[in-house]
């Protein structure tokens, strides 16, 4: 989710008297986070928070080629102090902009190794689709709404379809099929932006983050959910 605009737009529209209730979004998001960390990290903030909705998007960081060859769930955490600052500095855009440079260097000779014969991700398919159903198992559970949200990808080369762009979709189509298979509410991005290359500033330099107009349009699309779940449950 685009951290700086899509929870402010979405939170503007559902108070512009579309739901009768005062609403606040919160942008949980954490830079770098992978469904397995995201899966960690909502049971430990879906107690404080208490929401009752939950939007679930990963995908970028999980198709990521991993550390070392060694996959997310296998990797030693550092010590919980060491995460609380993280945490806490993901807020910094110069933190995030620092990262941001930092991983792109140490990853840019693996990002476009998807046709290797047995590659190695952050976290794999079968896994990725596992860590989905935890997590909308787990806001079902507390009586929460989880709304599946797909990460859109830019044509970046018109015409031809990259090795990235395919594993990129194939993690993006698990997250569809796993809202129908446990009945819970998605919004395609990846599928609705295809049509809409305007939502893109400059795919060559920049193709995970869609601009205003694209984070304006994913909000209205949540809404629009939102607000048809909660009428659907008002019969």
């Amino acid at each position: 989710m685009n951290r700086t605009l899509t929870p402010e737009q979405l939170e503007r529209i559902l108070n512009q008297d579309v739901l009768q209730t005062k609403v606040d979004v919160f942008n949980c998001g954490i830079p770098g986070y992978s469904s397995f960390q995201g899966w960690k990290f909502m049971q430990e903030v879906i107690p404080i928070l208490k929401p009752s909705y939950v939007t679930i998007c990963y995908g970028w960081n999980d198709h990521w080629a991993a550390g070392f060859d060694i996959e997310d769930k296998k990797q030693q955490s550092p010590p919980q102090w060491v995460l609380d600052i993280q945490n806490a500095a993901s807020e910094s855009y110069l933190y995030r902009a620092t990262k941001y440079l930092l991983l792109s260097k140490s990853e840019k000779s693996r990002e476009y190794t998807y046709n290797r014969e047995s590659p190695t991700y952050r976290v794999s398919l079968d896994d990725y689709r596992d860590n989905l159903r935890s997590m909308i198992n787990y806001c079902l559970s507390q009586n929460i709404r989880p709304i599946i949200l797909t990460a859109p990808i830019p044509d970046i080369e018109p015409g031809v379809d990259t090795p990235m762009e395919v594993y990129h979709m194939l993690y993006c189509q698990i997250g569809i099929f796993t809202a129908e298979e446990m009945n819970v509410p998605a919004v395609d991005a990846a599928a609705m932006f295809v049509e809409h290359p305007e939502f893109w500033d400059d795919p060559k330099k920049d193709f995970i983050h869609y601009n205003a107009k694209g984070a304006e349009f994913i909000a209205n699309e949540l809404a629009k959910v939102i607000v048809q779940d909660q009428k659907s449950r008002q019969r």
